[in-house]
């Protein structure tokens, strides 16, 4: 398993074009996976660009000494470009030995991020998920590429376009969206009916089949040349129809009409979400999908509940009774998931059976840590071969089946204030249960085996105990705060590979 070390050297090397084939779908498969390594590869690509800048001009031009920092042209001055390279030297990055005359970027200059059932023409298809200089036509689905500079673009189908560089791609027709970075400024967009330069800038391009066009811009401002007319600096909340070289004022910019790149990632899991539902193997499933059934329940009264479906599609379901939880956005808007806030805020179930493999996932948003254990997902009183799975007042997990070990999973922390895929595998005839946060085996705890695991009644976000008097009242504790997205059990053991990719299915909501 690659550490952030290893990934950021990879992204430095990519800049001087030292990566070999391998190295790059390793590459490639971390930006996807982690947002983190994507903001990386941004910072990289501007100090990239900058120090490519530098080394293109042979003397300092005596405009750059004047330009105004307000000004839309402005260019990180020389001064910024030095703090740049001591911010190298301390990265110890690759690009410490970048020299003129070596190539700056591999042939690639554009990745494939994220798409939705997308298919390309034959004959103008990428070879993988590199997209070097040419041309391509994006038949069916959509997809959002990474270029080198950071700049992201959505190109929805049918679309005829050509990458021209890491700082140029011609659209001849489709729908695309680009959102463009410091790193990435004076981007192009060329169209037939002109060219859009970015100033910082968020918009959306439409070119028809009679090679109309329309331009919208949602954020920042962009110039638009035409060659009839003189260039125009557009501003955000800004739309145009660019018709036979003349440039006709719309009333409002339609985002609506643009996909984004997080709308690409949750139909794309939409898709992926049938195969839990479908899995022969599934015990139940929550997507939460259906808050708006419950939309009385957003403001919740004491001691009322509402339903939480179980959407397997065989098999019994084991719908959860939720408890003074609030019905709110998941990780994309739209999507529901549930907030769990106050003082016993929790879904209750029971999950009969015994299970000699069984595998638990969710997705969660973590708000606070209030208290030294916080629940996620408890059986009621833990009794002998119940599974626990709690997080720790620093954010590790504590884990453990009763009667076979009990264990804080101290190597990496579940952060705050993020959607994080967690997962357990738990194989009770081996003695065996590994654990995963953004589909990384981050644990593995083994017992002497000693019997099925089993849950009966148990609750989401609190763990519940019986008293010991005839009342057998249950009194609930270790309050999640936070929310819960989707969440699963299955009855079989999912490899490495599968859970990662089931965080990669979920991941597409920035």
């Amino acid at each position: 398993m690659m550490n952030d070390t290893t990934i950021y050297d990879l992204i430095e090397r990519h800049f001087i074009g030292e990566l070999t084939e391998k190295q790059q779908r390793e590459l490639r498969d971390a930006l996807k996976a982690n947002r983190k390594y994507r903001d990386r590869f941004r910072e990289s690509a501007l100090i990239s660009a900058e120090l490519r800048h530098l080394a293109s001009e042979p003397a300092i031009q005596p405009s750059v000494k004047t330009r105004s920092k307000s000004s839309p042209a402005f260019r990180i001055g020389w001064l910024s470009i030095a703090i740049a390279a001591t911010v190298l030297l301390a990265l110890g990055g690759g690009l410490l030995f970048w020299r003129a005359d070596l190539p700056a970027t591999s042939s690639s200059i554009a990745t494939l991020l994220d798409g939705y059932q997308y298919e390309f023409d034959a004959a103008n298809a990428p070879t993988s998920d590199e997209f070097g200089v040419g041309d391509y036509t994006l038949t069916q689905g959509a997809i959002t590429l990474l270029f080198e500079n950071g700049v992201k673009v959505v190109v929805e189908s049918p679309a005829d376009f050509s990458l021209v560089s890491a700082m140029q791609m011609q659209l001849d027709r489709g729908r695309v969206r680009a959102v463009v970075p410091e790193s990435g400024h004076g981007f192009v967009l060329a169209t037939p009916q002109g060219n859009i330069e970015d100033l910082g800038t968020e918009f959306g391009v439409y070119v028809g089949t009679d090679r109309d066009a329309e331009l919208h811009v949602f954020a920042g401002e962009v110039n638009l040349h035409q060659q009839t007319q003189a260039s125009q600096r557009l501003s955000e909340d800004t739309a145009v129809r660019l018709v036979s070289g003349n440039c006709e004022r719309l009333i409002s910019t339609n985002d609506a009409a643009f996909a984004t790149s997080a709308m690409i990632g949750y139909q794309r899991w939409q898709e992926s979400q049938r195969q839990w539902r479908e899995d022969p193997s599934t015990v139940l499933y929550f997507d939460f999908e259906d808050r708006f059934e419950h939309k009385v329940d957003a403001i919740q009264t004491e001691g009322r509940s509402s339903r939480l479906a179980d959407r397997k599609l065989a098999g019994n379901p084991i719908d959860g009774d939720v408890r003074g939880c609030i019905w709110a956005t998941g990780r994309w808007s739209g999507k529901g998931a549930l907030l769990f806030e106050n003082t016993d805020d929790r879904v209750e179930l029971e999950i009969p059976g015994e299970f000699d493999a069984v595998t638990i996932m969710a997705w969660i948003q973590v708000n606070r840590l209030d208290n030294a254990l916080q629940a996620v997902f408890n059986t009621r009183d833990w009794q002998a071969g119940e599974h626990h799975w709690n997080l720790l007042r620093d954010g590790a997990f504590r884990v453990g089946v009763s009667g076979a070990f009990a264990r804080s999973c101290s190597h990496q922390r579940v952060p705050l204030g993020r959607w994080t895929h967690i997962a357990a595998v738990i194989d009770a005839h081996r003695g065996q249960a590994a654990y995963y946060i953004d589909g990384q085996r981050i644990d593995l705890a083994t017992w002497q085996p000693n019997g099925p695991v089993r849950f009966g009644p148990t609750t989401l976000g609190s763990f519940g105990e019986t008293s010991d008097d005839d009342s057998k009242s249950v009194t609930f504790s270790r309050d999640f705060r936070g929310r819960i997205d989707e969440f699963a059990v299955l009855r079989r053991l999912l490899s490495d590979e599968e859970i990662r990719l089931a965080y990669l299915d979920g991941n597409g909501f920035d």
